[in-house]
């Protein structure tokens, strides 16, 4: 729901997609709403070849987004994905393009 109806920012080797969250309008059944925002991470086996590569651009998303959650405009749906390999794959890189991804969605300042 969030890749369909979400908007969508990109940059190089990444996608972000966002869908805000409210009351009225987000889900047809209410009692499924929270009013904490989520996360959800997709990352490509052509992308990271290796599992621990996976693991480690996982591990960096949950603790940006975890460290970050309080900063959030609003309550949102999160959807990270990776579109092609990136240049590195240390955790310091990770950071920051995700950290970038999110500030050109305006989502954190």
């Amino acid at each position: 729901m969030v890749i369909r109806n979400g908007k969508m920012i990109t940059c190089k080797w990444l996608s972000l997609f966002i869908l805000l969250r409210n009351k009225e309008t987000h889900f047809e059944d209410k009692s499924n709403f929270s009013p904490s925002s989520r996360l959800g991470i997709i990352v490509k086996k052509k992308d990271l070849k290796l599992a621990t590569k996976r693991n480690v651009f996982k591990r960096v998303a949950r603790e940006f987004f975890r460290s970050h959650r309080d900063s959030f405009k609003e309550p949102c749906d999160v959807v990270i994905r990776t579109e092609k390999k990136p240049e590195r794959t240390d955790s310091a890189f990770y950071h920051e393009e995700i950290k970038k991804v999110f500030e050109k969605g305006k989502i954190i300042s």
